[in-house]
């Protein structure tokens, strides 16, 4: 009886290493859903964090990111009072990959408040 049972096993033991290799299978297989491809794509922006020091000018900040034409006084009630501005605000500078000039300045004034400045052109 028990050379009948190893018997046994050793033959469905030997028809499964059959059918692995063979890759016949006496039932249908599962099909597999197989993922995307990865798209990488290329960077079209840098962003550039900068912190306002003690003592600096916005001006001084501005011209150091290269934004000279910013004219934060000529626009009307401007949420961004230059001469209220304190030391270790950080501002960020959005830049198309192959452009120099910032198209994007954003800076946190304060928990509830965020100002921002946009280049259209």
């Amino acid at each position: 009886m028990r050379r009948l049972r190893l018997a046994g096993a050793v033959t469905v033991f030997g028809a499964a290493a059959v059918a692995a290799f063979s890759g016949e299978w006496p039932w249908r297989r599962l099909d597999l859903p197989v993922a995307q491809p990865i798209v990488v794509q290329p960077v079209t922006f840098t962003e550039t964090l900068d912190t306002l020091r003690r003592g600096e000018t916005i001006s001084e900040l501005l011209a150091r990111q290269g934004v000279s034409d910013l004219d934060i006084t000529a626009v009307d009630s401007a949420p961004l009072d230059p001469r209220r501005l304190r030391s270790g605000l950080v501002f960020s500078f959005r830049r198309a990959a192959l452009d120099s000039t910032p198209t994007r300045i954003t800076v946190r004034t304060s928990p509830a408040q965020r100002v921002s400045f946009r280049r259209d052109s």
